[in-house]
């Protein structure tokens, strides 16, 4: 997500500057006062003194005030959105979502304008506006059976919200300009919006959306919708072939489909992180962009390739957005083998966590791949637009899956973990305890009750690194 340090430095920056023009204010008082003084010497009357004074006091402090309005800040509000229950038809992949009311929020990540349009009250509503002729494109990413009902956030939609979601997926596969919706409720659009940038992360040419509301006399008659498109039509086409040429690549190496969905979104998570580097300075690192042609990005970035990566294998994802640490961010929920859970593969990469002056051993974590809401929840908070079901298993977690998750001291597991790494060449191993008792309780044994060497063969000394936060061990093999 951005960085909110600009943001922060803006903020300070006003309040500088707010400051500044108070003392001009009060000076520009007692240039007034001394002003009428000098009135009063001269031989105008005091009425005369005190008029003058009035009027020029006043237009010091429209002049402060207009100057200070130009720097004030909204605060975005927050409201919450009714819970949705949809009836799914038999086949769909949302139907193992079991979708439900979830945490949610008004999100305005993206950026909107409405710009209003006065109507003459005599012209029909038809006439007001001279929509442009768009060019026909074709997505080459869009090869691959991809209804409208596999997207998580469309399936949760009314019928009418359902058309306005189309209408506005329309208007920018094309690149529209004005296009009319069937609609005059800008918070739905806003809704709808929202919901198709979180399906269609292929979209990464759109960086928001101006709306145009026509009005005759005081009545909304029109709503147009526009993209604010960050390329061109020729250069947008040359990027989705890029990504096209490197997405099918992937796809190629890819798991087969009749494997398990925990194997295959494990390949996925590995590849971006594998080749990404996160870097909060990368160009294009809102969108799939950043990382499928230019290989450095954000979190925005790592969970829109996710997503897209995702959809392209049939695997059920949609993107999570709210904050880390304090700190905007964004990750993925996924089903894997029909349970639901969280996958963050910015947190999982080390370019990240080194940034962040976490010291670690390995290029990929794996702390947060597969986790429920208990653990995710400690460090997480979800505000995304959409409700988001609960996820409350940890059988596709991947220390669970791996044989790496501790719920008690057993040296007899960890010494299969290290024959497991041993035998597949790793250098490294880490394992996680279930709670800090259990952490507690494996410190003593290895370290304290030097424990540690019976799982290295004649060897005087063990490199490992603790985190008493995460509850886990890495081992130098």
């Amino acid at each position: 997500m951005k960085d909110l340090n600009s943001r922060n430095s803006a903020k300070t920056e006003y309040k500088e500057r707010y400051r500044y023009l108070k003392a001009l204010r009060t000076a520009y008082i007692i240039l007034c006062i001394l002003l009428f003084a000098c009135i009063s010497l001269s031989g105008c009357t005091a009425i005369d003194g005190v008029n003058y004074l009035s009027d020029q006091t006043k237009e010091a402090a429209d002049f402060i005030e207009n100057l200070f309005g130009v720097y004030e800040e909204e605060e975005a509000e927050f409201s919450e959105l009714p819970s949705y229950t949809e009836d799914t038809e038999e086949g769909d992949p949302w139907a193992k979502f079991e979708v439900g009311s979830g945490s949610v929020g008004r999100y305005s990540y993206y950026e909107s304008d409405i710009e209003t349009i006065e109507e003459d009250e005599e012209s029909p509503t038809e006439e007001h506006v001279e929509e442009k002729p768009t060019e026909t494109v074709s997505d080459p990413g869009a090869n691959y059976t991809f209804t409208d009902e596999s997207n998580y956030c469309f399936a949760l939609l009314n019928s009418e919200e359902k058309k306005i979601y189309k209408e506005i997926f329309n208007c920018f596969l094309q690149m529209g300009e004005n296009a009319e919706l069937s609609t005059l409720d800008t918070d739905i659009v806003d809704k709808c919006f929202n919901y198709v940038m979180l399906d269609h992360p292929e979209i990464f040419y759109v960086d928001g959306y101006k709306i145009s509301l026509t009005k005759r006399g005081d009545v909304p008659v029109r709503l147009g919708i526009s993209g604010k498109y960050n390329v061109t039509m020729e250069e947008r086409k040359i990027r989705q072939e890029a990504i096209e040429n490197t997405v099918s690549s992937i796809i190629a190496e890819a798991p087969p489909a009749g494997d398990s969905d925990y194997s295959r979104v494990k390949y996925a998570y590995d590849y971006i992180i594998a080749n990404t580097d996160y870097d909060p300075d990368a160009p294009d690192n809102q969108n799939i962009v950043s990382v499928f042609i230019t290989g450095r990005s954000v979190c925005q970035g790592y969970s829109m390739a996710m997503k897209y990566l995702l959809d392209r294998m049939g695997i059920a994802c949609t993107i999570v957005y709210g904050k880390a640490n304090n700190e905007n961010h964004s990750w993925n929920m996924v089903n894997m083998d029909g349970v639901n859970c969280f996958v963050d593969a910015t947190w999982g990469d080390a370019t990240y966590r080194e940034a962040e002056n976490v010291e670690e051993a390995e290029k990929i974590n794996y702390n947060y791949f597969g986790v429920n809401d208990y653990i995710l929840l400690k460090t997480h908070q979800i505000s995304t637009p959409a409700p988001i079901p609960e996820c409350t298993s940890l059988d596709k977690y991947y220390y669970v899956v791996e044989g790496k998750y501790f719920t008690e001291v057993d040296m007899q597991q960890l010494s299969s973990c290290f024959e497991k790494a041993r035998a597949a060449g790793d250098r490294f191993v880490t394992v996680k305890c279930s709670d800090a008792n259990v952490y507690a309780q494996m410190v003593t044994e290895l370290f304290e009750k030097h424990r540690i060497f019976e799982l290295y063969d004649k060897q005087a000394h063990a490199d490992y690194i603790r985190d008493n936060t995460e509850y886990t061990l890495t081992f130098s093999i």
